[in-house]
C-alpha cells in the first residue's frame, strides 16, 4: 500500500478508504432526485461494490485470488469507472487528483 496521498499506480495501491472517499464525493453530486442523477448514482454504487469486493482478496496472499489477473482486471475496471464518473468534477477542490487516477495495468506493485 502507498501512503495516503501518494498517486495510485497499481490495484494494490487502492484501499477501502479510497473507495469510500470517491463514493462519498460522487454521491454528494448525484442525489438531487433527477432520473439522470439517480441512474448515475446506482451505476456508481455497483462500481463501488466491485472495488470493495476485490480489495480483501487482493491484499491477502493466502487466497487463491491474490495473484489472479481476472480479479485484478475486475478491480481495475470498476475503479476506472469510478474515476470516470468523478471526472466531470475534477476541478472541484475536494477532488483527490493524486489518488483518483486511472490504473493502466494489472501487475502487482513491485517489491523493493
Amino acid at each position: 500500500m502507498t501512503p495516503e496521498n501518494a498517486p495510485v499506480e497499481y490495484v494494490d495501491d487502492l484501499t477501502h478508504q479510497d473507495a469510500r472517499e470517491i463514493m462519498a464525493f460522487i454521491g454528494a453530486r448525484t442525489t438531487d432526485g433527477s432520473p439522470t442523477a439517480t441512474a448515475l448514482h446506482v451505476a456508481v454504487l455497483h462500481l463501488h461494490l466491485g472495488v470493495t469486493d476485490e480489495i480483501p482478496r487482493l491484499g491477502n496472499p493466502f487466497t487463491t485470488e491474490y495473484r489472479s489477473i481476472p480479479a485484478r482486471i475486475r478491480m481495475r475496471t470498476a475503479w476506472n469507472g469510478l474515476v470516470a464518473a468523478a471526472g466531470p468534477w475534477a476541478d472541484h477542490p475536494d477532488y483527490a487528483a493524486a489518488r483518483w487516477r486511472h490504473i493502466d495495468n494489472c501487475d502487482q506493485r513491485p517489491t523493493d
